[in-house]
């Protein structure tokens, strides 16, 4: 009786293996370890093959977004102390700041859209720079300290802007490299 049960046992494996691996797609290749680990499945219940298709779902973010280097920042905020107006001026051009950082607004534009007056906002620039949040480059670019803020992943920016991320990451006693 024993020998008739693994008989046809056997020949059920037999059938399954032929089955499964006909209906298997061409890239999939079992490991003799994936083979029996099917069979030992196979001994205690019915097993089945799926093969599942679908479209891929693409999530994407769908309003503007920074990446904050959140120690650095805190650091600065503490130890080098930021002031409201600062603070408001930040908040604005990190909303408006380029990929790779690059600061295109005009500190008229700026007051304009904080309601501020301009030499309060050319004084807290001038404070922003020499705190090293903001950065002069030698052609006269502005740019965020990119070990603070940074708009867009590294890896996907152009060359350029990248080297802008790079050329804008300044370090002192309270600020680290962040990537």
């Amino acid at each position: 009786m024993s020998e008739t049960l693994e008989k046809q046992d056997n020949t059920e494996l037999d059938f399954f293996e032929e089955d499964f691996l006909e209906n298997t797609p061409h890239y999939l290749t079992l490991t003799e370890d994936e083979r029996k680990k099917i069979n030992k499945m196979q001994e205690t219940n019915p097993v089945e093959a799926t093969t599942i298709i679908k479209e891929k779902t693409v999530r994407t973010i769908k309003k503007g977004y920074v990446i904050s280097f959140t120690e650095n920042w805190f650091r600065v905020v503490q130890e080098v102390g930021i002031t409201a107006i600062e603070n408001r001026i930040i908040c604005y051009i990190v909303d408006k700041m380029e990929y790779g950082n690059l600061v295109s607004i005009s500190q008229k534009a700026i007051a304009e859209s904080l309601k501020s007056s301009q030499p309060s906002i050319s004084r807290s620039w001038k404070n922003l720079i020499e705190k090293n949040i903001l950065i002069k480059d030698e052609e006269g670019n502005v740019f965020v300290n990119s070990n603070l803020f940074s708009k867009g992943l590294s890896t996907k920016l152009s060359k350029e802007k990248y080297q802008n991320l790079k050329n804008a990451q300044i370090t002192n006693e309270h600020i680290e490299t962040a990537f």
